[in-house]
């Protein structure tokens, strides 16, 4: 298994995920068809239609906008994440949900991963946020899988 927590990170900030190696065929799990990483997010930022599958929250439809260099509280530091929209689609339970794009030109384009959200405590997620995996392989995670 591999894995980077960003509170290891402090100030600096980091990225937050975790792959595990099936060893054992019944440990299997549905491929995703998917056509590559989506660009790491960069100038103009437009808003972006994007499928969040898994975790607690099962399918959701949203739309990906503007980009983050760098979000978090006192323990953790997020980089390079999206904006996940509406507000409340996900919750706790989410992290590591996949978003995949939906129409063209980034249809079926990987953009990341859920890693944070926040807002009110106990009224759910406000502001949701996609950590880019293109900057995650850019970063050194690229040497531990392949895509």
């Amino acid at each position: 298994m591999y894995w980077a927590d960003p509170i290891k990170a402090g100030s600096a900030g980091g990225y937050d995920y975790a792959i595990v190696r099936l060893v054992d065929a019944q440990d299997s799990i549905a491929l995703v068809a998917h056509s590559g990483t989506q660009t790491a997010p960069r100038r103009p930022y437009q808003a972006m239609n994007v499928d969040v599958f898994g975790g607690a929250s099962g399918w959701r439809r949203g739309i990906v906008s503007g980009a983050l260099s760098q979000l978090g509280d006192s323990q953790r530091q997020w980089l390079s994440c999206w904006q996940f929209a509406p507000s409340f689609l996900l919750q706790d339970g989410d992290s590591g949900s996949l978003a995949l794009g939906v129409t063209a030109p980034y249809q079926y384009r990987v953009f990341g991963h859920f890693v944070a959200g926040c807002g009110v405590p106990k009224q759910g997620f406000a502001h949701q946020y996609v950590q880019d995996l293109r900057s995650c392989l850019a970063d050194g995670l690229e040497s531990d899988i392949n895509i």
